[in-house]
């Protein structure tokens, strides 16, 4: 196996942990109704459905069972308890003035961890939990042929669009685990079946349709609550397979650095950009600025990637309780 990083998957990762910033940019400063917000959305509304497609398509036969849960622990939710603590503190003081109960303070991350899989003051961590889940079980279902693999796709497909469809949730967050097991197995196949060099010859004609069905038959899912926002469900899951895949083709022999690096770095952006947005918030709060306006979107996304790339630039790891990258990301 080459050493050899592959900088088109980091180059991925990059816009879409970017854009995962700007999109709870605009979630903050209440617009997602703005021109700007729907067209971005529907240009890139699959970046969750990349990183499980990711988490697959880089599948290697791993270790034992022990292994992998203690890197698991290690790797994700270690991490997630440090940096949803940090983001957990930040909102005490808004909590306070609120006339949240003191007695609720110390128990409500856990309850609502247990509840539901929200990591509360660090929202975007549910996807450390989600993903932990599934680097346990996908170890076993990476080892079936392949009859099996799409007999369990399928089946994974098909109870994820039951538990939405009845909006059933469960404990741990686990209404999001069939679709995101789903998304990984599918990155597990096109890795294994090398879809991406099969299509490459007719990648210029793939384009076409990609715009026609961002635009006319546009499809979104939340992925954490595993909710349709808008469009069909189904539709969104062939959209979102067919967009990753003409990402893989038209990234291939791109180098783009900043972007590659930034991909690799990606676990800094997830686990950061939140905190820094409580703080950018008190700021406005405290000098009586409006949180409603693309001036805070904009402050938000500025202030939060700066922050976030000075951090990951100058502190390692080890000091922000990250053990390493969520994906080692290597050509074979």
């Amino acid at each position: 196996m080459s050493l050899e990083r592959d900088k088109s998957l980091d180059i991925i990762s990059g816009i879409m942990i970017i854009w995962m910033v700007i999109l709870h940019a605009f979630q903050w400063g209440d617009l997602t109704e703005s021109i700007i917000y729907i067209f971005l959305l529907k240009c890139l509304y699959f970046f969750m459905s990349w990183f499980y497609f990711k988490t697959g398509f880089l599948h290697k036969k791993g270790k034992g069972l022990n292994v992998t849960f203690r890197k698991g622990i290690d790797q994700l939710i270690i991490p997630m308890l440090i940096w949803t603590a940090v983001g957990y503190l930040l909102t005490v003081p808004e909590l306070l003035t609120e006339g949240y109960p003191l007695w609720k303070m110390p128990i409500a991350p856990l309850f609502f961890l247990i509840s539901s899989g929200d990591t509360i003051g660090n929202s975007p961590l549910w996807f450390l939990l989600s993903l932990f889940f599934i680097k346990m079980i996908f170890p076993f279902i990476a080892r079936l042929n392949f009859n099996f693999k799409i007999i369990i796709a399928i089946s994974l497909l098909f109870l994820s669009w039951v538990l939405q469809k009845n909006n059933i949730k469960m404990l741990l967050g686990l209404h999001s685990f069939p679709l995101g097991l789903f998304f990984t197995l599918s990155g597990l196949l096109c890795g294994e079946f090398k879809v991406p060099d099969r299509i490459i010859k007719i990648r210029l004609w793939l384009v076409l349709p990609f715009i026609v069905m961002s635009i006319f038959f546009a499809s979104y899912i939340d992925f954490h609550n595993n909710k349709l926002m808008y469009g069909n469900y189904l539709l969104f899951i062939l959209s979102a397979l067919f967009a990753i895949n003409l990402c893989l083709m038209f990234f291939r022999d791109v180098n783009l650095k900043i972007l590659s690096w930034i991909g690799e770095k990606s676990l800094v952006y997830l686990v950061i950009h939140w905190p820094i947005f409580y703080l950018i918030k008190i700021s406005f709060l405290f000098l009586n600025i409006s949180t409603e306006t693309y001036l805070y979107v904009v402050s938000l996304n500025v202030v939060a990637i700066c922050i976030s790339t000075l951090i990951a630039k100058f502190i390692p790891y080890k000091y922000l309780g990250l053990q390493s990258s969520l994906i080692v990301n290597f050509k074979t």
